[in-house]
């Protein structure tokens, strides 16, 4: 179903096999490692939406995973665009919507790559999946982790949200504690293996969940692209996926 080819490197244009994200980053350069698709293969606006599937996974076709049977869900997606007439009114702006992601599963937008990359790892008969989790990460692996019947870590160091943290134990994740990042990063290390993956906010495959936004928005508009789109940044991420 899936119409995923590989992984390419967005600086170098370097070319790794679909499950060869384990390297993190490109070998060669460093660069960002991103799915690539057979984008020639679809025809038609909405050809890349497949009836049946929930939320985020109707795009199944431009997500990276090739066995729907790995697939996790809570509900991802599928998040209102609210149309925001007084507001646009005051501002000066002739239509003005809002999608509101806070109505993701735990709260965040991240639950979309986190989805997508707790699928990747099932499809690659990972065990435990790991990161460190300030906060919204940590709360939305430790969800998805117990959905996919996979055991998670969290590593929490410095100031942590208490909602977040409460959470993380109500999903059954195990939190280590540290005093700094740099003993989180050698706690993490440690626990390490080949059969637990590191969940990192720059895998190929949290990210191509991130993009999904920008798919709904796109249809959510009867096939039309909006004039802007403002995303707050963080990492960057998020804003360069859409």
């Amino acid at each position: 179903m899936s119409l995923a080819q590989g992984l390419r490197c967005e600086r170098c244009e370097m070319r790794y096999a679909l499950d060869e994200a384990s390297v993190g980053r490109c070998i060669s350069c460093g660069g960002t490692l991103l799915v690539d698709y057979d984008y020639g293969a679809m025809r038609g606006g909405n050809a890349f939406t497949m009836e049946g599937f929930p939320g985020i996974w109707k795009y199944l076709k431009l997500l990276p995973i090739l066995k729907p049977k790995c697939m996790v869900s809570l509900g991802e997606g599928n998040t209102f665009l609210h149309r925001c007439s007084k507001l646009s009114q005051k501002l000066g702006i002739r239509k003005l919507l809002i999608k509101d992601e806070s109505t993701n599963p735990t709260g965040a937008f991240l639950d979309r790559g986190v989805a997508v990359e707790v699928s990747k790892a099932l499809e690659q008969d990972i065990k435990c999946v790991q990161c460190r989790a300030p906060g919204n990460i940590g709360a939305s692996l430790a969800a998805y982790a117990a959905k996919a019947g996979i055991d998670c870590t969290l590593f929490l160091s410095g100031k942590v949200d208490v909602g977040k943290f409460y959470q993380m134990i109500a999903y059954g994740a195990d939190i280590e504690f540290a005093r700094d990042s740099q003993q989180d990063a050698y706690a993490a290390e440690r626990l390490i293996d080949e059969e637990t993956l590191r969940l990192a906010t720059n895998s190929p495959y949290f990210l191509d969940g991130l993009k999904t936004t920008g798919y709904e928005i796109y249809e959510e508009l009867d096939w039309s692209a909006p004039d802007r789109i403002i995303v707050p940044m963080g990492n960057g991420g998020n804003i360069s996926m859409i």
